[in-house]
């Protein structure tokens, strides 16, 4: 592919440089500890990226609000943020998001023994902790949020166009360093319910630079998914991941582009699918996902018995096994049995 658009340094995986390997003894104690379980996993072979989107993004992609409008506009194909406690937004939404919480079973538990054995002056302290507080800290944080008050800055950017991660830093200009000089590793912790989530952090291999993908998961599969999802989004050699979330940067992507193409992909694929067939083919998708035996190829995974969803490639006019069939919302010039799902794609031999 002729390269005019994407920088020297953008990432492909049919290209590998051949990297020395890392010394996670030389760092400090901290750094050694979050690099204990490495993902033992190179590649995109499981590829159910539906699974690591929501269905719901399809009614956004068809909302016309101010918000959903700019996201919209966004260069998505050119680089994702990942947003990191140096952000005043995402400090607002935990924070929002915590007394939320405390809100809701300790403001409910409250209320609810005030009922049952009467009011009293110290049933009106407690509520005062429990409801009123909180309920006023959350108001404030979704209104700062809806109405846009505060500013969504210091995020790590992952960039496909130049195949970097930025890393922002307190005192100074932000860090960039090369995707392809990142090693995955999982890491756990303990949520407010006392439940243990799961995430995925990408070390540096020669410095203590992390990063850390914002969402909280709930099983170790979801984290391995995310990283092969996030490998294919800094690939050139590949396009997009066909997923909703990133369906409206598919037109501004050269590689998305000359793929859609050459596979006749229908433009607004997800846009206009139906909903609760999305739903349907999310639930397969994560059925599938889970199943992977994550550190297998895809065609050893194949040789165990495995079976892809059929949706983690794409749209496919086939149908999971005992789920009725809906139909699409799709242009009549461009018909769903128009796409071809490949099956093989240039895997990351080396990171």
């Amino acid at each position: 592919m002729t390269n005019q658009y994407y920088a020297d340094t953008a990432y492909d995986s049919t290209r590998p440089r051949t990297l020395a390997p890392g010394d996670n003894s030389r760092f400090g104690t901290t750094t050694r500890k979050l690099r204990e379980d490495p993902l033992n996993t190179r590649g995109t072979h499981c590829r159910e990226y539906l699974a690591e989107d929501d269905a719901e993004v399809i009614e956004l992609l068809n909302e016309d609000s101010a918000e959903v409008l700019k996201q919209l506009e966004a260069n998505g194909h050119e680089a994702q943020p990942w947003q990191t406690f140096g952000n005043p937004r995402a400090v607002v939404k935990v924070v929002s998001g915590v007394f939320g919480f405390i809100l809701f079973f300790g403001g409910g538990g409250v209320g609810l023994l005030a009922f049952i054995t009467g009011f009293s002056i110290a049933w009106l302290k407690a509520a005062t902790i429990l409801i009123f507080i909180p309920a006023a800290i959350y108001i404030i944080g979704k209104l700062l949020l809806h109405f846009d008050l505060v500013k969504d800055k210091n995020n790590v950017l992952l960039n496909r166009r130049t195949g970097m991660i930025t890393i922002p830093q307190k005192k100074s200009t932000p860090m960039e360093l090369p995707f392809d000089e990142f090693d995955p590793y999982l890491t756990t912790g303990t949520n407010p319910t006392g439940s243990t989530e799961f995430y995925l952090q990408l070390g540096h291999r020669y410095s203590e630079a992390r990063v850390q993908y914002p969402p909280n998961m709930a099983e170790p599969w979801q984290a391995y998914l995310a990283w092969e999802y996030w490998q294919q989004y800094m690939d050139i050699s590949q396009p997009l991941p066909d997923s909703p979330r990133m369906e409206p940067y598919r037109s501004r992507d050269p590689a998305t582009v000359e793929y859609d193409k050459k596979h006749q992909r229908p433009a607004d694929y997800w846009k206009n699918m139906d909903i609760d067939q999305a739903r349907e083919m999310k639930k397969a998708s994560v059925k599938s996902a889970a199943a992977y035996p994550w550190g297998a190829t895809r065609q050893e995974a194949l040789t165990t018995g495995w079976r892809p969803s059929g949706y983690g490639e794409g749209p496919s006019t086939k149908m999971p096994s005992g789920m009725a069939k809906v139909p699409l919302k799709q242009k009549e010039e461009t018909p769903p049995e128009a796409y071809t799902v490949i099956e093989k794609r240039g895997d990351f031999e080396n990171m």
